[in-house]
C-alpha cells in the first residue's frame, strides 16, 4: 500500500519538460507597406495591396480582408495556409465594387502555437 502512495505521489517523467524546449509566446510580427495609412485613391486606380508576416518559429496562417469602413462589408478577402516564418503577400486590385469611400485593410496572422495578431489600416477613394 506504501508503495501505491508512493508512486502515485512521483512525478511522472513522460510528462516533466525538455530543459532545452522552445515557449513560443511571441506574436506573427506584420508590416503593411502599402497602401500607406489614410491613402486616398480615385474610383478607377487599382489598389497596391503589400505585406510582410514574420514569427520566430512558424506561421500557420494569413488572411487579408478589405472592409467598408461604416457598413462593415468584406469586399475583398484573401488568406493562405503556410508552414514557415516569412510571408510575403503583394497583390494589384483592379477595382472594387462598392459604393462606399472609406475602407480598411486587415491582415490577421497566426502561429503554429496560436499566437495572434492583427494589423489594420485606413484607406479612401474618391470619385
Amino acid at each position: 500500500m506504501l508503495a501505491l502512495a508512493l508512486f502515485i505521489g512521483c512525478k511522472d517523467e513522460f510528462n516533466i519538460p525538455e530543459t532545452n524546449s522552445y515557449i513560443d509566446g511571441i506574436d506573427p510580427q506584420i508590416s503593411i507597406t502599402k497602401p500607406e495609412d489614410g491613402t486616398t485613391f480615385n474610383k478607377q486606380d487599382s489598389i497596391p495591396i503589400e505585406f510582410s508576416v514574420v514569427d520566430d518559429y512558424e506561421l500557420s496562417r494569413v488572411d487579408i480582408k478589405i472592409r467598408e469602413s461604416l457598413s462593415g462589408l468584406d469586399v475583398f478577402q484573401d488568406s493562405a495556409i503556410l508552414s514557415d516564418t516569412l510571408y510575403e503577400y503583394s497583390k494589384l486590385i483592379d477595382s472594387l465594387v462598392s459604393d462606399e469611400k472609406e475602407f480598411e485593410v486587415i491582415v490577421t496572422a497566426s502561429d503554429l502555437v496560436g499566437n495572434r495578431n492583427s494589423s489594420i489600416l485606413l484607406f479612401s477613394v474618391s470619385e
